[in-house]
């Protein structure tokens, strides 16, 4: 499932206030959407040890004994570089793109877990990538769990 909403005036007034009355507004999709991520997040997770990117795991999973939570960030360069890499378009195009999945995303997580995306306290390790490098901060998010978990390795 993707983490978009639309971008509607009226759905905007829906989520950010859902008591309001609007005549036709149903957000009811949406509250069906986020159940059955809820659950497909929990079986998942139920089954071992996973890794799930995104989804609001971080908020769905918070209360299991053994979970470790990253949050991955890079400076807009570093991003507009690898986008226009990997998807041969502009940087103007790029960074069109990487604002507009960082809004989709912010509003998908603050919607479904009543939390901030990107608050450090709902993670167990914040880095920034394009400090490390890609392989590097694979390696330093390794060791950060190994060292919680030693028995991962």
């Amino acid at each position: 499932m993707d983490e978009k909403h639309p971008h509607s005036l009226l759905y905007s007034l829906c989520v950010g206030r859902p008591n309001l009355a609007l005549g036709n507004c149903n957000i009811s999709v949406e509250r069906m959407a986020s159940k059955a991520q809820r659950e497909a997040v929990l079986h998942v997770a139920g089954q071992g040890s996973c890794v799930i990117v995104g989804r609001g795991a971080d908020y769905i999973l918070r209360n299991e004994d053994r979970l470790f939570r990253v949050f991955v960030s890079a400076g807009i360069d570093f991003r507009v570089q690898r986008v226009v890499k990997r998807d041969g378009i502009s940087e103007a195009e790029a960074r069109d793109r990487i604002r507009s999945m960082d809004k989709a995303r912010s509003a998908y997580y603050n919607f479904n877990t009543e939390q901030k995306w990107g608050a450090v306290q709902n993670y167990d390790l914040c880095l920034n990538v394009s400090q490390w490098g890609t392989d590097g901060s694979v390696e330093l998010i390794l060791r950060a769990l190994w060292q919680v978990y030693p028995d991962l390795c």
